[in-house]
């Protein structure tokens, strides 16, 4: 029902896409200038320590692509999803109209974009904080340290909902509660996605409509 959505809707298409274009654009052009930037500055140091300094300065270049390849792995998918927050809140949204849902039409709004973008970076702090919770809870009990972390990927996916209805932390936890299994397995799958680099992109707004799905056809 959510690849369905997402691929019958042109909007929710579009909202999908614009972060990960955006995303692509920023790292081809930022990787272009940390590679060509330190490779210049590279080749003025070797040629003075080195005989052969063009072939020192092919293996500098490679190896400073890989060593960007790896770092833009890692922060491509925090970077997406901050910059997709704005974006993800409309999926949303939309997600639950389609569905029935009851969805106030607010008027589009800077201050609402940049409320939007204020929670998400609280919530990245909120997650990042409880994900070291979790990491220490791993050194002593593991199977808890990655339980935590589905319950948090989860949370991350539903926030958008609970944040629209304006749900107090006791409503937000007795909704996780009542579909606590239906919330939590596809969170342990998303803890495993998430590692992928360009298919955990993908699927962030593909999490953002199955959770919300499952969230609007409690409610209508």
């Amino acid at each position: 029902m959510s690849l369905s959505i997402m691929f019958k809707d042109v909007k929710i298409l579009l909202l999908s896409l614009i972060p990960s274009v955006i995303g692509l654009v920023a790292y081809y052009y930022l990787g272009g200038w940390f590679v060509t930037s330190t490779t210049t500055w590279g080749k003025t140091y070797i040629d003075s320590y080195f005989e052969n300094a063009e072939l020192v300065a092919s293996i500098l270049q490679w190896t400073l692509g890989i060593f960007f390849f790896f770092v833009a792995s890692f922060t491509f998918f925090l970077f997406v999803s901050l910059i997709s927050s704005p974006f993800n809140d409309l999926i949303s949204k939309r997600v639950e109209k389609i569905l029935g849902g009851r969805v106030e039409e607010a008027p589009f709004t800077f201050s609402g974009v940049f409320r939007v973008l204020k929670n998400e970076i609280k919530k990245i702090g909120f997650i990042l904080l409880i994900s070291i919770i979790g990491l220490l809870c791993g050194f002593v009990f593991p199977p808890l340290s990655f339980f935590i972390s589905a319950i948090l990927m989860a949370v991350t996916f539903l926030d958008y909902s609970w944040s629209r209805h304006e749900m107090s932390v006791s409503e937000c936890v007795n909704d996780f509660k009542s579909s606590f299994v239906r919330y939590l397995l596809p969170g342990v799958a998303y803890v495993f996605i998430v590692s992928l680099p360009l298919i955990n992109v993908i699927f962030l707004p593909l999490g953002v409509i199955y959770f919300t799905t499952i969230f609007t056809k409690k409610r209508v």
